[in-house]
């Protein structure tokens, strides 16, 4: 019976009234309308986990600027899409049908022809691209530009934004520590500036002795606990290299020390700083000969101070 009701329906047709368009397909209007949901699917499809066959078939190379000049309130996605593919982020790694060269070709044409202005949606559009597009794209002078005027506020917290997260300026950072008013929640201004700067490796010696200095107690574990994990991995890399059975070239293992008595030398800036946290990160960072140094500071702290001193005395100490 099943297969004798698929034949029937195969075979069967609708007949069409006076009023009904016989081939909708001829329709310009209906055709578009087909089209553009088309569009929306694929779109969706595409900035989302599956990124389906069908889809792949809608958008690609060959149609990307079609789709993007025809269906102005689907850019924002498309943005999206590209600058996934360019950059490997997202599910790029499912969608062949845009290659990361043709979406590169694309955000380069988009970036230059941007208008370097005061609006928001083209500042929007520009930070979004130059971490991507321009690696020595000078952030702090945007900064400064529109530190300028009080309308322009909007469009300073853009590139504030961007170029803390992209930044390896140490200038940048020490510019946005100054521009932190005396308020509530200071310090937690404060604070997502220092990790920031420690991620990109652009915390300046300047700040790190202000810090030292005369900053909370919670500012100073940041950077002290940053400067621990720093140590903690540049002291594995050196092991490695100084293995005997590696051939690291010795400009290499004396490049490694040298950054390590850096770091260990910011980390002196803290000694005074009768903190747990600040202390028990000392303990782990600096070398033997300068552990003394924090015996004031272990005061406080029967535990740290036992194994201070057990460290001090230890001959396999560093």
């Amino acid at each position: 019976m099943m297969s004798d009701s698929k034949k029937y329906i195969d075979t069967y047709s609708v007949s069409l009234s006076k009023d009904c368009i016989s081939n909708p397909m001829g329709n310009i209007d209906f055709s578009s309308q087909i089209f553009g949901y088309a569009v929306g699917r694929a779109v969706s499809d595409m900035t989302s986990y599956w990124s389906s066959e069908e889809a792949q078939k809608i958008i690609g190379n060959n149609t990307f600027a079609y789709i993007w000049n025809s269906y102005p309130n689907h850019r924002k996605d498309l943005l999206s899409l590209a600058i996934g593919q360019a950059t490997g982020s997202g599910y790029s790694n499912r969608i062949r049908s845009l290659s990361r060269d043709f979406c590169m070709d694309f955000l380069k044409e988009l970036y230059a022809d941007i208008p370097v202005d005061d609006k928001v949606d083209t500042n929007y559009n520009r930070a979004r691209l130059a971490p991507i597009l321009d690696h020595s794209f000078d952030y702090l002078a945007e900064l400064n530009k529109f530190s300028l005027v009080e309308e322009d506020e909007e469009v300073y917290e853009i590139w504030k934004k961007v170029s803390m997260n992209s930044s390896r300026d140490e200038n940048l950072f020490d510019y946005l520590w100054s521009k932190v008013k005396r308020e509530k929640g200071a310090t937690d201004k404060k604070e997502q500036i220092i990790k920031c700067a420690l991620s990109k490796g652009a915390l300046s010696d300047s700040l790190v002795s202000r810090i030292a200095k005369s900053s909370p107690k919670r500012l100073k574990r940041v950077v002290v606990c940053g400067i621990n994990e720093e140590m903690s991995t540049l002291n594995r890399q050196l092991r490695r290299a100084e293995d005997a059975y590696t051939d690291t070239p010795p400009e290499d293992i004396a490049f490694l020390k040298e950054k390590l008595a850096k770091l260990e030398s910011r980390a002196m800036l803290f000694v005074g700083c009768t903190d747990y946290t600040v202390v028990e990160s000392l303990i782990d960072c600096l070398s033997r000969d300068n552990l003394p140094w924090l015996m004031p500071s272990v005061s406080e702290h029967y535990w740290l101070g036992q194994r201070i001193s057990r460290l001090i005395e230890s001959e396999d100490s560093y």
